[in-house]
C-alpha cells in the first residue's frame, strides 16, 4: 500500500515537473513570438499609412505639375503676350468709334490669340481652362468657358492673397460657377487653380495667367486607394479649409497638427496621436499648398495585432493541453513498476 502511494506521489511530481518545464518553454516562446510579431504588424501598419499619405501627396504634385506646365508654356510665349497686349489695347476705350479696319484687326488678333491658347491646351486637353488677366482690366479665357471681357482681376477670390504673397505662383482651390455648368451631377464642385505672374522682357510684371482643372481628376485617384484599416483621408487647403472629401464635415484636424520634427516617421511624413483614439499621419505637397492627412482609429490600427494575439493564445491553450497529456503519459511510463 505504501509502495503504491509512493509511486503515485512520484508520478504526480514528475507530471507537474514535466508540465511546468514544457509550459515555461512554450510560454517564453509564445511571448517572444507575440511581442516580435505585434511590433512587426504595427510597423507594417505605420508603413502602410506613411505610404498612402505620400501617395496622396504625390497625386497632388502630379496635378499641380500639369497645371504648372501649361501655365509656363503660356507665360513664356512672347507671341501670346504680344497678342494679349494688343487685345487689351483694343478694349481699353470701349466707347470709342471703331472703323472697319480696326474691327477687322481686333477680330483677327482675337482669332490668333484663341488659336495660340487652344494649341497649348492641345487635343488631349490636360487642363479645362486657361485665363489671362491684365493687372488692371481685361481678361481672355479659352477652354470650357471661352470668353473675353473687361473684368478686373481684382474680383477674383485669390487676388489679394496672391498679390500679398510676393510669390510668382500659387495654387488655390475654389468653386467656379462659370465652369460648374459644364459638369453634370456636380453642384459647387471645386477647381484647382494655378495662378502665375508673367513678365515682359525687362522682368516687369505684365499680368497673371490662371490655369484650372476640376478637383475630381485628383479625387478619383484618391478614391481608388481603398482602405486598409478603415482610415479616412483628408486634404486641406493652405488656409486650413477642407477640400476633400467635399461632402464630409471637417473634423478639425488641420489646427491640431503639430509638425513636430520629433514625431516625424520619415523625412516628410509626421504622426500625431490625438487622445487615445485617433492617430494622424500627414504631409505637405512640394509646393506647400495642400496638406494630406490620414486619420485612423487606434482600435482599428491595433485590430490586426489583437487578432494575432487571440490566435496565438488559442494555440497556446492547445499546446498547454497537449503538454499536460504528454507529461501525464511520460510520468506514467517512468513510474511504472
Amino acid at each position: 500500500m505504501k509502495k503504491k502511494k509512493t509511486s503515485h506521489s512520484l508520478r504526480s511530481t514528475l507530471q507537474k515537473s514535466y508540465f511546468l518545464m514544457l509550459l515555461c518553454v512554450f510560454v517564453a516562446f509564445m511571448l517572444y513570438f507575440i511581442i516580435s510579431e505585434s511590433q512587426r504588424i504595427r510597423d507594417n501598419a505605420f508603413h502602410s499609412m506613411e505610404s498612402n499619405v505620400n501617395t496622396v501627396s504625390s497625386y497632388i504634385d502630379s496635378e499641380i505639375s500639369i497645371l504648372n506646365t501649361v501655365a509656363q508654356n503660356v507665360a513664356y510665349s512672347n507671341l501670346i503676350k504680344e497678342r494679349f497686349s494688343a487685345y487689351l489695347n483694343d478694349i481699353s476705350v470701349p466707347s470709342a468709334p471703331v472703323s472697319p479696319s480696326q474691327a477687322y484687326s481686333y477680330l483677327e488678333n482675337t482669332k490668333v490669340l484663341t488659336n495660340l491658347l487652344t494649341s497649348i491646351i492641345g487635343p488631349r486637353q490636360p487642363v479645362c481652362q486657361i485665363k489671362l488677366y491684365s493687372l488692371d482690366y481685361g481678361t481672355f479665357g479659352i477652354g470650357h468657358n471661352s470668353s473675353a471681357s473687361r473684368e478686373s482681376v481684382k474680383t477674383q477670390p485669390w487676388y489679394n492673397d496672391f498679390v500679398l504673397s510676393s510669390r510668382s505662383y500659387k495654387i488655390y482651390c475654389y468653386p467656379d460657377q462659370s465652369l460648374n455648368r459644364y459638369y453634370t451631377g456636380h453642384n459647387d464642385m471645386l477647381f484647382l487653380s494655378f495662378c502665375s505672374m508673367y513678365y515682359n522682357n525687362y522682368n516687369v510684371p505684365q499680368g497673371i495667367v490662371e490655369v484650372k482643372n476640376p478637383l475630381t481628376s485628383l479625387t478619383k485617384k484618391i478614391d481608388e486607394l481603398g482602405s486598409l484599416y478603415g482610415e479616412q483621408i483628408y486634404i486641406y487647403n493652405s488656409d486650413g479649409s477642407l477640400i476633400y472629401p467635399s461632402s464630409a464635415m471637417d473634423p478639425g484636424y488641420f489646427s491640431r497638427l503639430t509638425w513636430n520634427t520629433e514625431k516625424n516617421i520619415s523625412d516628410s511624413v509626421f504622426s500625431d496621436k490625438l487622445s487615445d483614439k485617433i492617430q494622424l499621419f500627414y504631409t505637405q505637397d512640394n509646393s506647400g499648398s495642400f496638406t494630406s492627412v490620414i486619420a485612423i482609429n487606434n482600435q482599428q490600427l491595433w485590430t490586426p495585432i489583437f487578432d494575432h494575439i487571440k490566435i496565438n493564445m488559442l494555440i497556446f491553450l492547445v499546446i498547454a493541453v497537449v503538454t499536460f497529456m504528454l507529461s501525464f503519459l511520460v510520468s506514467g511510463i517512468i513510474t511504472r513498476p
